[in-house]
């Protein structure tokens, strides 16, 4: 692996060391922080390490980019860049779906959905934890043998039933359980 003191940006590294923090440094040029400290310390160069906490703006830093107080805890700038070429797919297509493409969890996407104040998508594999409509949802299966059915409450407790079709799950879930907001198909249940 080459070494960050053979890149032509290393200079303008050493320059800014005691200016901003390892981090970033890192995002400045594109390497973690961690690699910046262990080529700092390879090298023999001490710095003087940055105050916690926020910081002040510098110049030259996007707003929201590292440099300022819109940054530390909280911002998620690297998920957001991942996730930037798909954002229009964001209520259309299933967050999973949405998440193999990226290369990031179901959760962050439904995450940063939500934070966009998006509706999850109606297709299945949405985030319909986040959407509740106190309706049931229609789902497939049921016939001659009994399946299992997730049943998911208002209070995000969720169970199984086992039942032919969507109305017997529903008829067993309801006797026993208030608050039912989802009722999936999960499978053919083996006896």
């Amino acid at each position: 692996m080459r070494k960050l003191e053979t890149n032509s940006w290393w200079p303008t590294l050493l320059v800014n060391k005691d200016k901003y923090s390892l981090r970033e440094l890192g995002e400045m040029f594109g390497v973690s922080a961690g690699a910046i400290n262990t080529a700092l310390k390879r090298n023999g160069i001490t710095r003087l390490p940055t105050r916690s906490g926020p910081r002040e703006v510098k110049p030259g830093w996007p707003p929201g980019k590292s440099g300022g107080a819109t940054t530390g805890r909280g911002s998620r700038s690297v998920s957001e860049r991942r996730l930037h070429p798909w954002l229009e797919d964001l209520g259309v297509k299933a967050d999973s779906e949405i998440s193999k493409l990226c290369g990031l969890s179901s959760a962050t996407v439904a995450r940063i959905r939500r934070s966009r104040g998006i509706p999850a998508s109606s297709a299945r594999g949405g985030d319909v934890s986040s959407e509740k409509d106190n309706s049931l949802s229609v789902g497939v299966g049921g016939g001659e043998r009994n399946s299992a059915w997730k049943v998911t409450l208002d209070n995000d407790e969720v169970f199984v039933v086992c039942a032919k079709n969507i109305a017997g799950a529903s008829s067993i879930s309801m006797t026993h359980a208030k608050g039912v907001v989802c009722i999936e198909w999960v499978g053919v249940v083996i006896e």
